[in-house]
Formats: C-alpha cells, sequence, structure tokens
C-alpha cells in the first residue's frame, strides 16, 4: 500500500507514497517516530474508506471555508465560482501529504492532510481525520489527531466541521 519507502530528511521517520482515492491521485504520506508501518496502512486504509456522509461533511467545510475566505477579504477575482458546493469544491483543491501520528491509544486510527486550495494560496488547508470522521477542516495548523492542539482548535470553533 505504502511504496517507495524511504527514510525521512523532513523530521519524520519515514516517508513514502500511497494513493489517495478520493482524489485519484498519489500522494506524500509522512510517518512519524515509533509509529509502525502496519499501522501507517491501517490509517491509509481509514481514509481510502471514508463514508459517503463523511466526505460529504468534508466538501461542505471546504465550501465555507471558501465562502468564508471570499467574504472576509472581498475577493472579487476568485478562481472560483461562487455557489461551488457538493464534491465540485474537490477540482479547487489538491493533497499534498498525509502526516501519521502515533495515536494516544492502540488500535484508534486518524491522519492529517496538508492541501492546496485555489482560494487560500498562502496557507493552504488543512483536513484532520479521526476514526474516519472529520475533525478539522481550515487553515494548516499542524493539527495531530487525537492531540491537544487538536482540542482546542475544535473546542474553540478554529475550523470547520
Amino acid at each position: 500500500m505504502i511504496a517507495n519507502l524511504k527514510v525521512s530528511d523532513d523530521g519524520y521517520a519515514f516517508q513514502g507514497e500511497v494513493w489517495f482515492n478520493l482524489f485519484q491521485m498519489d500522494c506524500l504520506v509522512y510517518i512519524g517516530e515509533g509509529v509502525s508501518i502496519e499501522y501507517a496502512e491501517k490509517c491509509i486504509a481509514m481514509l481510502d474508506n471514508l463514508s459517503g456522509k463523511t466526505v460529504d461533511r468534508i466538501c461542505g467545510a471546504c465550501v465555507r471555508y471558501c465562502e468564508d475566505f471570499r467574504a472576509f477579504f472581498k475577493e472579487e477575482d476568485m478562481a472560483i465560482p461562487e455557489g461551488v458546493s457538493g464534491k465540485a469544491i474537490l477540482q479547487y483543491v489538491k493533497p499534498l501529504r498525509i502526516f501519521i501520528s502515533q495515536p494516544p491509544e492502540k488500535g484508534k486510527t486518524g491522519c492529517s492532510i496538508e492541501l492546496n486550495c485555489d482560494w487560500e494560496p498562502e496557507h493552504g488547508m488543512e483536513w484532520t481525520i479521526e476514526e474516519g470522521e472529520i475533525k478539522y477542516v481550515g487553515p494548516f495548523e499542524a493539527n495531530p489527531p487525537f492531540s491537544e492542539r487538536l482540542a482546542y482548535s475544535v473546542a474553540h470553533n478554529l475550523g470547520y466541521q
């Protein structure tokens, strides 16, 4: 499942490539120190098997993020037409890296994903997913799943869900 696995030079133990079903493309994956390849593959399988409901929630959160960005910066010339909804937003989003870190409890799966998005080229976007459920969509903040930082972001509505 994880191809071209090698020791990472970016502060993670390993990096490789995986097929990201939702986007129908290869994506880099970074695996944290102490994380087994078996666990990383479970996280990728979780990502590849997101429910339709979860994908719809992710897309809805992306649309709200895009529209709030448009309104806040009064962007009239955005590359994304007004009224984009549902999965159509994904054509303006591209995954860059999937990050997998050690879970606090054995058996729980999660990952965070750094993405480019056409409406926020400076900071990009992040999705953080735990146990197949979206927990955070918003500017890239490096919110690992199951972390206190993610809990803070969610509790203070710092992203979209």
